[in-house]
């Protein structure tokens, strides 16, 4: 390789497959970092430097000034290996990721990124027609998550809204301090599980049955959640009504079973054909509004409301739904990373849900978390690398600093019609994974009664701690009485 002047250039071991050695951005890294030595044409002496590897192995490291103790030498030559390391490290995953980036800019992509669509425009909206949240920068903030998760998993991790929190701030009312405390504290105590670990040993308290029926159950809750969209409206009402969703459907299912074409973009875009003409009809206009981005700190009262009402019950479904179940969905869809799949581990996944909330709740973002409901949207409607969560992040950015306040409109005119189908098949998704997965266990009948109790409770009760805790009884009686 020619290096800077014309200087020849030897790349020092351990060597990579030919694509990998000239890729420009691995080059760029290795050679500000010093891993390139000089070849035949440039000496060492010219450059008052010679390149040997420690201990036997060839990896460079520098000699230093006569006079230095040997101890002193070994410190720097082990510091300079792990420097090394460390950024052939970081620039083959940089690599890897501009490859794959690139290979996937495609509009099955595109059509991947807008499967979550169908949980986060309702509770988008509901929480910011109560004064909540604001939609502008609730919209920035999710951009910008959905960027960052994109590049650092490389599969369609979505970013969603936290339902607990959503759910108790559109039928209670959360004041907008209270919506980001209980964010916050939510965020914090995951940051804390994430960092410690400790989320790995509450996956190994719970039984891969337990995790299969968290599936089944919020999958069937997400597609009768489209059901609920359905008994709100009337056949012929305006072009929200029953025959859109009716028609919306079938078209969807003939895209899907009958073609390879990208259903939920083209889905989606009927939704925006749908909202214009709404908007036309009702006389709104989509008007650019400034973007602003608040500062909120939530007072002493709302602290308490926010951990009493929001923190407390979203914390369950945070650590079991966003992160051991998606976890789990993400291996079994993309492979154990163990074994160099691109699955997720859950001290990352707890410490990205914990960073997301700790950060943006501040500034205007909504209480997000890694939903498994929404990566297995992603993954149903087409996305298969990180590239559709960044295309849906940029657009995200862009619609928010653009139209600022003018989104409100736009969103709140959207069809729930067409959301109700999206959601359908997303939770249907969810559903046939945790299935398939009961399906291919050893213990498939022992492991029937726990996972249908865990679903059927948590159906029932709405609430998923509930679910678990169930499950985990079911699961022990059980047990005892094998043993026994």
């Amino acid at each position: 390789i020619s290096g800077v002047g014309g200087t020849s250039m030897t790349w020092q071991p351990p060597l990579l497959r030919s694509w990998m050695c000239i890729d420009s951005t691995k080059w760029a890294i290795a050679f500000i970092s010093g891993r390139f030595s000089q070849g035949p044409v440039g000496s060492a002496a010219n450059h008052g430097s010679s390149y040997e590897e420690p201990d036997g192995t060839d990896e460079p490291s520098a000699t230093l000034a006569s006079g230095t103790s040997a101890s002193q030498q070994n410190s720097d030559k082990q510091i300079l290996h792990r420097w090394n390391r460390y950024v052939y490290s970081l620039a083959e995953t940089c690599a890897q990721r501009r490859h794959s980036f690139w290979d996937r800019l495609c509009i099955e992509e595109a059509s991947g990124s807008l499967g979550d669509l169908g949980t986060l425009i309702p509770l988008l909206v509901g929480c910011a027609k109560l004064g909540s949240i604001r939609v502008g920068p609730a919209m920035l903030w999710m951009g910008i998550f959905n960027i960052i998760s994109g590049i650092q998993w490389d599969i369609p991790m979505a970013v969603q809204p936290m339902k607990s929190i959503s759910a108790v701030a559109i039928s209670d009312g959360l004041s907008s301090g209270a919506f980001a405390a209980a964010g916050i504290l939510t965020g914090s105590a995951v940051l804390v599980l994430g960092l410690t670990q400790t989320i790995d040993l509450a996956n190994r308290l719970i039984p891969r049955s337990i995790i299969a029926g968290m599936q089944i159950g919020l999958g069937i809750k997400m597609a009768a959640q489209s059901g609920s969209y359905w008994k709100s409206q009337k056949w012929l009402d305006g072009v929200d009504c029953r025959t859109t969703s009716l028609i919306c459907m079938l078209f969807s299912l003939v895209l899907m079973l009958r073609t390879k074409l990208p259903t939920a973009l083209i889905v989606f875009g009927i939704g925006l054909v749908l909202t214009a003409i709404s908007m036309a009809t009702k006389g709104a206009e989509p008007n650019a509004g400034k973007f602003q981005l608040p500062v909120i700190v939530p007072q002493g009262d709302e602290w308490l409301d926010g951990l009493v009402d929001g923190a407390l019950p979203q914390l369950p479904l945070t650590v079991l739904n966003s992160v051991i179940s998606v976890c789990a969905l993400s291996v079994d869809l993309f492979g154990n990373p163990e074994k160099c799949g691109k699955g997720v581990t859950r001290v990352s996944v707890a410490s990205s849900v914990g960073l997301m909330n700790v950060v943006g709740c501040w500034f205007g973002g909504m209480p997000s978390c890694h939903g498994a409901g929404g990566l297995a949207g992603h993954h149903k409607f087409g996305a298969r690398g990180g590239m559709s969560v960044i295309m849906l992040g940029a657009v995200k950015v862009v619609l928010a600093l653009s139209l600022g306040e003018g989104l409100n409109a736009v969103i709140e005119f959207y069809p729930v019609a067409v959301l109700g189908v999206l959601l359908l098949f997303a939770g249907v998704e969810l559903a046939s994974v945790g299935a398939k997965a009961l399906q291919t266990s050893e213990t498939f009948n022992d492991d029937l009664l726990p996972c249908f109790v865990t679903a059927g409770v948590y159906m029932g009760t709405r609430n998923l701690g509930l679910g678990v805790l169930t499950g985990l009884l079911t699961a022990a009686v059980q047990r005892w009485e094998n043993i026994q």
